[in-house]
């Protein structure tokens, strides 16, 4: 996938592009020697995008994982971020 011309553009074009993980850290880290200190810790940064969009009234996007897992998610995050929206149909 990382040949394919639309998707490494994409890739190249988003506003934040977080690796997820120690993994993440220690690939890139391998591959590309930028030397990072720490990881990305995907549901703290999750957390602080959804306090950021509800501030702001950006709605997010959720994809991936099955229909109920995500529909879960929606429901917690709704508790903790009441006025969070969602690209999908505007409320979480």
């Amino acid at each position: 996938m990382r040949f394919n011309r639309e998707q490494k553009f994409r890739l190249n074009h988003f506003d934040l592009l977080t690796p997820d993980g120690q993994a993440g850290k220690w690939a890139m880290n391998l591959l590309y020697k930028p030397v990072l200190k720490d990881r990305v810790y995907g549901p703290k940064l999750t957390l602080k995008v959804c306090e950021r969009a509800e501030k702001e009234g950006t709605p997010i996007y959720f994809y991936g994982s099955e229909p109920d897992t995500l529909a879960l998610l929606r429901t917690n995050l709704g508790k903790m971020f009441p006025k969070l929206r969602t690209a999908r149909d505007g409320a979480i």
